[in-house]
């Protein structure tokens, strides 16, 4: 079958037609019918402002409109259609009329009426936005009664039966679908009645019977009251309705919910990666593990991030003796260091006292080992750094290690408790501080050392004071590092803020502080998350996308100069207290080494491009040159007031994609002006409820945790974002529009190229 060839012939015409007040159409077409000018009333009386009308084969339609009005007529093959259509759905569609809202097929539409001419790429390309635009409007599912988790499963096995030869197995089916042979069976017996197998052979044998029919079927069009216009007013009021805003065909009610976004070239600034700079990767001896060094290696591989966080790098010094002299290896620590130059990646060591936690909620937590004395701790740090340093300058060389950075915080655990701060006030780390920055400048003196890491929630109001301190004990920090978690306060009763912009707003905090007091320093936001539970599967779900992609934003408008998110992976967070694939810890990746949403979030910020180009509440636009072009569009929703204060369960989550209900929609039209003329790809790839989101696909398979690698690598596969390409042709240098509107919750990622012209031979 060649599919080029039939996506070529899906369009059998296309015209502009002036209607009388009366008329009627007869076709063995799957027939589209747009108001470009007036509305149309149908035989039993009933009007519509529907956009465009789909108008099922073999039937005769009567229409009454206004004077005047003007259509435009598409028709669409079914012989085409039932090559790329399964049963069910054909007899969808030559049932009923449908009149739809569907800016997908104005889209389609205004191309076919902007242009003189469309190659068959062109049409091709067309073709195929049409089929899956259909694919949303025709879902025989819904007169099953079936839940959201069914109806999926249920197109999976009619796409798959449609794809496969009659000598398909039942093994081979289910494990495509990633259930079982039995659980497929008895799912389809269940919601037929009849078993899958034969249902496959008798379904494909009518689809068979129906595209003869349609091959054999003479063209039939029947049309009276209608005729072709080619009218110097027609063509002028077509192309008026071709290229007004996407607003322009809403209603007036809906007008104001439509957002416009002009990317203009003029004025842009280069970008400052604020979310490449830096990324946890966890404590030393839980990133000491194999899987770690693989999961950062994959991640560098698709992301690359210039700064690797470590916490308690000391943790894994070994001390031996050896005629009576003490001795320390630093083995494991270079292994590690090793892996990261490998990757790409420059170490930032946290030399602070930072103990090791699980969280397994905001204010419940297990610690492994007890904390160590704050003041036995840096004597210890303090004692080893200058030995640390000066073997990794042997190592790795002067120029390079120049180039790494420390952080020292504040101890956060001190943080939290009231006394044991008075047992260690800001002038005791303010001078442990500076004798660590000394001993690093007096051997580095260009090398950078931040601090203080201060906590955000609850006390951001003592940054002054510990900054003042360090400042008069003439230990200044090179840069300024924060910790930004969105909770009310530091106490055990502690929420997240039902304040949706809490994280813009301590961020901005910092770099008033900075601007204010005259210090010329870059602010690193060291840590953060949208929460302080690794219990939670809200880490696992799209919800962690919209955020970060969101915190990015506020990170780019406020000039902040780095952003840590907290965590590389899970490997460091598994205990004994769950089995489960996902039980809801912070990392990019599962301990199994499976991308999370939030890893395919970093994924799209990192193809933006070098320049800004515009900036806004839900939006970010960049470009390498004017042939290439980044949008992010995105939809973040705070979280409600459960899971502000407590885990999000898989019972949570089971109720939540069992009980579907439609997702809010906004609708975003984004203008790119001064672009050349020529062919655009644009490249479309979704973080949403139901895509690029492993925690769905783990809810779509019963949330079984898989016990063979294999099984892992299925839901890795399912949890992938599959890019959509379109190609748009700009006539003429002017302004390129895209719909780019998003579902709730939702990041897309649009990547504009225009296409090279290959010269012929």
């Amino acid at each position: 079958m060649n599919v080029l060839r039939l996506l070529e012939n899906l369009f059998v015409d296309s015209d502009i037609y002036e209607a009388e007040e009366e008329f009627n159409i007869s076709s063995d077409c799957l027939e589209i019918l747009c108001p470009i000018k007036g509305e149309l009333i149908d035989s039993e009386g009933a009007a519509s402002s529907a956009l465009v009308w789909i108008l099922p084969p073999g039937k005769t339609y009567e229409f009454k409109t206004g004077e005047g009005t003007l259509l435009f007529r598409m028709a669409l093959s079914m012989r085409a259609l039932a090559e790329n259509f399964s049963y069910e759905v054909l007899m969808e569609m030559a049932a009923d009329i449908r009149m739809v809202d569907s800016f997908e097929l104005i889209r389609i539409i205004r191309q076919y009426i902007s242009r003189k001419e469309i190659s068959g790429t062109e049409n091709a390309a067309l073709a195929a936005s049409m089929i899956s635009e259909l694919e949303k409007i025709y879902r025989p599912e819904e007169k099953l009664g079936l839940t959201e988790q069914q109806a999926r499963l249920f197109n999976e096995i009619i796409a798959l039966a449609d794809e496969t030869d009659e000598n398909l197995r039942l093994d081979g089916m289910a494990e495509k679908l990633g259930i079982t042979p039995q659980y497929l069976t008895s799912f389809w017996k269940k919601l037929t009645g009849r078993p899958l197998l034969k249902y496959i052979k008798e379904t494909e044998e009518k689809r068979r019977e129906l595209c003869e029919s349609y091959k054999n079927k003479k063209r039939l069009l029947r049309i009276k009251g209608m005729k072709r216009s080619h009218s110097q007013k027609s063509i002028e009021e077509c192309r008026e309705y071709a290229m007004k805003p996407m607003f322009k065909y809403m209603d007036d009610k809906s007008k104001d919910k439509i957002k416009n976004i002009v990317a203009s070239p003029e004025g842009r600034q280069p970008v400052k990666p604020v979310w490449l700079r830096l990324i946890n990767l966890g404590y030393a001896k839980e990133l000491y593990r194999g899987r770690a060094f693989h999961i950062l290696e994959r991640m560098q591989s698709d992301i690359g991030f210039q700064y690797g966080r470590i916490c308690m790098l000391f943790d894994l010094i070994e001390m031996y003796s050896l005629g009576g002299k003490i001795y320390y290896s630093y083995s494991k620590i270079f292994s590690l260091i090793d892996t990261m130059l490998e990757n790409n990646m420059r170490p930032f060591v946290e030399l602070g006292n930072k103990q090791f936690r699980i969280q397994f909620s905001i204010n419940e937590h297990f610690s492994p080992e007890d904390a160590y004395d704050p003041n036995e701790y840096f004597e210890k740090v303090i004692e080893l750094f200058q030995g640390f340093l000066r073997e990794c300058i042997n190592r790795y060389g002067y120029s390079e290690v120049e180039l790494w950075r420390f952080e020292i915080g504040y101890p956060p655990f001190l943080d939290a408790d009231p006394g044991k701060k008075k047992e260690f006030p800001f002038a005791k780390y303010s001078y442990y501080f500076k004798r660590i920055k000394n001993i690093v400048k007096s051997m580095l003196p260009d090398c950078m050392i931040g601090g203080p890491g201060f906590n955000s929630w609850g006390n951001i109001q003592e940054l002054p004071e510990i900054i003042e301190v360090m400042e008069k004990l003439d230990a200044g920090p090179d840069f300024l590092t924060a910790y930004i978690y969105p909770l009310t306060d530091n106490t055990l009763g502690a929420v997240v803020s039902e304040n949706p912009n809490v994280f813009e707003e301590r961020m901005r905090y910092l770099t008033d502080f900075v601007k204010n007091s005259g210090m010329k320093r870059e602010i690193w936001i060291t840590e953060f998350n949208s929460n302080l539970s690794s219990r939670t599967l809200i880490n696992d779900s799209s919800y962690q996308a919209a955020f970060l992609t969101n915190v990015v934003k506020s990170a780019l408008k406020l000039g902040i100069a780095a952003l840590g998110y907290y965590l590389m992976s899970d490997v460091d967070l598994r205990f004994a207290d769950n089995n489960d694939l996902l039980f809801g810890g912070w990392g990019l990746f599962t301990d199994t080494n499976i991308p999370k949403p939030i890893f395919h979030a970093y994924s799209l910020l990192s193809k933006l491009g070098y320049y800004l180009l515009s900036i806004g509440d839900n939006y970010i636009v960049t470009s390498n040159s004017a042939a290439q072009i980044q949008c992010i569009v995105f939809s973040y929703q705070h979280l409600g007031e459960k899971f502000r204060s407590q885990n999000m369960t898989i019972e949570d989550v089971n109720a939540e994609y069992s009980n579907e209900t439609v997702c809010e929609r906004e609708k975003i039209q984004v203008d790119f002006p001064y672009l050349t003329a020529g062919k655009y790809e644009i490249e479309t790839y979704t973080i949403g409820k139901k895509s690029g989101n492993l925690l769905y696909e783990w809810y779509r398979v019963g949330f079984e945790t898989p016990l063979q690698t294999d099984d892992n690598s299925v839901l890795a596969k399912r949890s992938e974002m599959i890019p959509e390409l379109r190609i748009v042709t700009l006539k003429e240098e002017g302004t390129l529009s895209i719909d780019a509107d998003v579902e709730k919750g939702e990041v897309k990622l649009f990547n504009i190229r225009l296409q090279k012209e290959v010269q012929k031979l």
